[in-house]
């Protein structure tokens, strides 16, 4: 480790810089503005060589920060994920569902997360380039249909069993977790889903979920992008889940009067 007499030893061997060091047996040879000096001391040539070492990190480290510090202060624009499920949740049997869209945007916090310097100090916004509202609803249309619901807009003519789904977003937040030698990007997703219909049923439930990656030095725009996929995948996850459940529960919300006893038989045949 580099100490302060380390230091004063190489200022006492007569340390001029620009020099180059050669390592010679008891000596040390100084190349200053283009003379040649030698010098015979009893300092150890290790106190130059670590000095010099040291010296060349620091200033490695030094630029690095001052880069990374810039990136601080500039707005994260935020491409929001359109992806769905890689393997979608089976369940919909052509039930029928009226989505609206968009969700009411119930956010008390209206920017979609942070940037934070070293300090975890916060310095810039994370942006969202898509408006949150209507990108969360047409996932959810998006992921119901991949599960084999026939989805219906509000103000298409629809079945009188249809679902109605209405939805609230509460929450979109990115943002680093910074830590002493690395740190991780953070994202929470929060939205509330109300189901109603016609014969009176009404149901509400509230999704909060969290999406992490790990593992990052800096903070850079695809890390925030990273965790605000795994969050979504876990948000659609636990929404359609929740949603094949309550209809299981009502086998005649979403189906044609005609083909209610079938569809009834075959939810009790796979819930066993």
């Amino acid at each position: 480790m580099f100490q302060v007499p380390h230091f004063l030893s190489a200022t006492l061997c007569g340390y001029r810089p620009p020099f180059t060091i050669s390592r010679l047996s008891g000596s040390i040879e100084l190349i200053n503005m283009g003379t040649r000096i030698s010098q015979q001391s009893n300092c150890n040539i290790e106190y130059l060589y670590t000095f010099w070492r040291y010296s060349t990190r620091l200033g490695t480290i030094v630029i690095l920060i001052m880069i990374l510090s810039g990136c601080a202060f500039t707005n994260v624009n935020l491409v929001m994920p359109t992806e769905g499920l890689e393997n979608p949740i089976p369940g919909g049997n052509g039930r029928e569902i009226v989505v609206v869209v968009p969700f009411a945007d119930d956010r008390k916090i209206h920017r979609c997360g942070m940037q934070k310097n070293g300090y975890n100090m916060d310095t810039a916004d994370a942006i969202c380039t898509t408006d949150p509202a209507v990108w969360i609803a047409n996932l959810l249309v998006d992921e119901l249909t991949a599960s084999g619901f026939s989805v219906i807009g509000a103000e298409s003519p629809h079945r009188g069993s249809a679902l109605r789904i209405e939805g609230s977003l509460l929450k979109v937040f990115v943002e680093p977790l910074i830590g002493m030698w690395t740190g991780s990007h953070e994202a929470d997703l929060y939205v509330k889903l109300i189901a109603t219909s016609n014969n009176g049923l009404r149901a509400e439930r509230n999704f909060f979920v969290k999406g992490r990656q790990g593992g990052a030095m800096v903070s850079v725009t695809p890390l925030f992008e990273l965790a605000l996929r795994r969050a979504t995948s876990k948000l659609l996850s636990e929404m359609v889940e929740a949603i094949i459940s309550f209809m299981n529960r009502y086998p005649e919300l979403g189906c044609r009067t005609t083909n209610t006893k079938k569809l009834v038989a075959k939810v009790l045949e796979t819930s066993r």
